[in-house]
């Protein structure tokens, strides 16, 4: 990041979806600043008792321009009945943004949470969705899951994204709070690109265009997948949007796992396949999913995934690929 430029910190407020930013300098030192809240999805595991948990949190990013330094701080971390909380101290940042979009990295904070236990191991990357060259793809723009709430239709209470809003960064970090336990935090709302394989009798067929959405519901321990652009055969007919609704959420080992068997698909009511945010969507017994697996890849914080499955009556489909582009240092 420039320090004479301002445009892109800037930025990050100015798309940041449920985020309160400031932009200021100070009078007394003559230092520019920025304070941004995001939220973030906790995942804690790593436990003595041995057990995972998924939680809503929030994290408050100061940056000081002028040394190019930024500090972090949370009160937001719940786990077994308790919350927690930490401040840390400033480190450099860098900036290692992708040709197309933002990588904002900074690691070796260090605090204490609460009174005594010391933070470890502490790093956090904002960044934007690593989309593919030749590919355009908004969130705010694709059709977005909704539940009915009272008799008022609402959006699902995993997605980030809004009609009319702009993308706000992704919060990927990962730490220790002493030796009780480890946290990676993720979105509820994440865009996985990358390769589909699909193998049917007499052949087989590659798409790089097809994106898995996934949904992540804290409360119900659920998730909901959408596939937009689905394709499985190159005479089968494309559709907009595919959609699998609340499949059983399986956390373990700093890792989680989407598992569900005959599964009927949602797609869109009528012939030609198109989709927007008020569109209809209706069963779809001919493409049934025998089974669906998605499982995180270990090692990748979370950014990283696996899926496999059978459609219909002949298609065996299998997936790799990522909700972010993390720095390399992140993975050591």
């Amino acid at each position: 990041m420039k320090l004479q430029k301002l445009t892109k910190a800037l930025l990050l407020s100015a798309v940041a979806l449920s985020s309160v930013g400031l932009a200021s300098c100070e009078p007394s030192t003559g230092e520019a600043t920025q304070t941004i809240t995001y939220p973030a999805l906790n995942f804690v595991y790593g436990a003595e008792n041995g057990s995972s948990i998924l939680s809503w949190g929030a994290y408050t990013f100061n940056f000081n321009y002028t040394e190019q330094k930024e500090t972090v701080s949370t009160s937001s971390l719940n786990y077994d009945n308790d919350t927690y909380s930490f401040a840390t101290n400033g480190v450099k940042y860098e900036d290692i943004s992708p040709s197309r979009g933002m990588g904002i990295y900074a690691g070796g904070f260090t605090g204490l949470v609460g009174q005594s236990t010391p933070l470890n191991d502490c790093q956090f990357y904002l960044a934007s969705f690593p989309i593919p060259e030749g590919m355009e793809y908004v969130p705010s723009k694709k059709w977005i899951p909704k539940v009915e709430n009272n008799g008022k239709s609402e959006y699902h209470p995993g997605a980030m994204y809004r009609p009319s809003y702009d993308i706000p960064p992704l919060v990927v970090g990962s730490y220790g709070v002493g030796t009780r336990f480890k946290v990676i935090t993720c979105s509820s709302d994440m865009s996985f690109f990358g390769k589909t394989v699909t193998e049917y009798p007499g052949g087989s067929y590659e798409n790089s265009s097809m994106v898995y959405r996934i949904f992540i519901d804290v409360k119900k321990k659920t998730a909901d997948v959408v596939i937009y652009d689905a394709k499985f055969a190159e005479k089968a007919p494309a559709l907009a949007v595919v959609y699998l609704p609340s499949l059983p959420l399986i956390l373990k080992d700093g890792n989680y796992e989407i598992v569900a068997e005959n599964v009927i698909p949602m797609v869109p009511e009528g012939s030609d396949g198109s989709v927007d945010v008020d569109s209809v969507l209706v069963p779809y017994p001919n493409f049934t999913f025998k089974s669906f697996k998605l499982t995180t890849v270990p090692g990748s914080l979370l950014s990283k995934v696996e899926i496999t499955y059978k459609v219909g009556a002949a298609f065996e489909g299998s997936f790799q690929g990522k909700y972010v582009d993390l720095p390399e240092k992140m993975m050591k």
